[in-house]
Protein backbone atom coordinates (compact mmCIF):
# COMPACT_ATOMS: atom_id res chain seq x y z
CA UNK A 1 0.00 0.00 0.00
CA UNK A 2 2.97 2.24 0.64
CA UNK A 3 4.43 1.89 -2.49
CA UNK A 4 1.05 2.93 -4.36
CA UNK A 5 0.74 6.12 -1.97
CA UNK A 6 4.12 6.79 -3.32
CA UNK A 7 3.26 6.29 -6.76
CA UNK A 8 0.67 8.64 -6.60
CA UNK A 9 2.45 11.26 -4.44
CA UNK A 10 4.72 11.19 -7.33
CA UNK A 11 2.16 11.41 -9.86
CA UNK A 12 0.75 14.68 -8.37
CA UNK A 13 4.01 16.10 -8.23
CA UNK A 14 4.59 15.63 -11.76
CA UNK A 15 0.79 17.31 -13.02
CA UNK A 16 1.51 19.76 -10.76
CA UNK A 17 4.59 20.52 -12.05
CA UNK A 18 3.82 21.07 -15.24
CA UNK A 19 0.25 23.05 -14.63
CA UNK A 20 2.59 25.59 -12.77
CA UNK A 21 5.49 25.90 -15.51
CA UNK A 22 2.55 26.28 -18.20
CA UNK A 23 1.04 29.14 -16.08
CA UNK A 24 4.32 30.94 -16.15
CA UNK A 25 4.03 34.45 -17.50
CA UNK A 26 5.40 33.06 -21.37
CA UNK A 27 3.76 29.63 -21.45
CA UNK A 28 5.68 27.33 -23.80
CA UNK A 29 4.19 25.50 -27.43
CA UNK A 30 3.15 22.98 -27.41
CA UNK A 31 5.51 20.64 -29.59
CA UNK A 32 3.20 20.22 -32.72
CA UNK A 33 4.94 20.14 -36.08
CA UNK A 34 4.08 23.12 -38.17
CA UNK A 35 3.73 21.00 -41.39
CA UNK A 36 1.79 17.85 -40.27
CA UNK A 37 -1.16 17.12 -38.62
CA UNK A 38 -1.05 16.43 -35.14
CA UNK A 39 -3.73 13.91 -32.93
CA UNK A 40 -4.28 14.64 -29.29
CA UNK A 41 -6.30 12.40 -27.36
CA UNK A 42 -8.19 13.58 -24.17
CA UNK A 43 -9.41 10.37 -21.38
CA UNK A 44 -11.62 10.14 -18.39
CA UNK A 45 -14.32 8.94 -16.76
CA UNK A 46 -17.26 10.58 -17.84
CA UNK A 47 -18.96 13.69 -16.36
CA UNK A 48 -15.42 14.81 -15.76
CA UNK A 49 -15.48 17.71 -18.66
CA UNK A 50 -13.68 16.10 -21.05
CA UNK A 51 -15.69 18.17 -23.82
CA UNK A 52 -15.23 21.39 -22.17
CA UNK A 53 -11.67 20.91 -21.87
CA UNK A 54 -11.44 19.74 -25.55
CA UNK A 55 -12.95 22.39 -26.64
CA UNK A 56 -10.63 25.23 -24.64
CA UNK A 57 -7.46 23.70 -25.82
CA UNK A 58 -9.03 23.79 -29.60
CA UNK A 59 -9.92 27.35 -28.91
CA UNK A 60 -6.37 28.38 -27.66
CA UNK A 61 -4.43 26.67 -30.30
CA UNK A 62 -6.93 28.22 -32.85
CA UNK A 63 -6.04 31.36 -31.13
CA UNK A 64 -2.14 31.17 -30.03
CA UNK A 65 -0.85 28.80 -32.68
CA UNK A 66 -2.78 29.25 -35.74
CA UNK A 67 -3.72 25.80 -35.68
CA UNK A 68 -7.47 24.50 -37.26
CA UNK A 69 -8.22 21.80 -34.75
CA UNK A 70 -11.09 19.39 -35.42
CA UNK A 71 -13.01 17.74 -32.87
CA UNK A 72 -14.18 14.28 -33.13
CA UNK A 73 -16.43 13.11 -30.31
CA UNK A 74 -16.88 9.06 -30.53
CA UNK A 75 -19.65 7.45 -28.38
CA UNK A 76 -17.79 4.50 -27.34
CA UNK A 77 -20.11 3.62 -24.22
CA UNK A 78 -22.36 1.67 -26.11
CA UNK A 79 -25.42 3.26 -25.22
CA UNK A 80 -27.94 1.71 -28.25
CA UNK A 81 -31.16 4.23 -27.33
CA UNK A 82 -28.79 7.27 -26.91
CA UNK A 83 -29.78 9.11 -30.34
CA UNK A 84 -33.46 7.87 -30.02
Amino acid sequence: MARAEAIRARSVKIVFDELVNCSADNPPRLGLHEDKSESLMIVGLAGLRQSDLTGKIARWLAQNQERKPLLLRPDVTGRPRANS
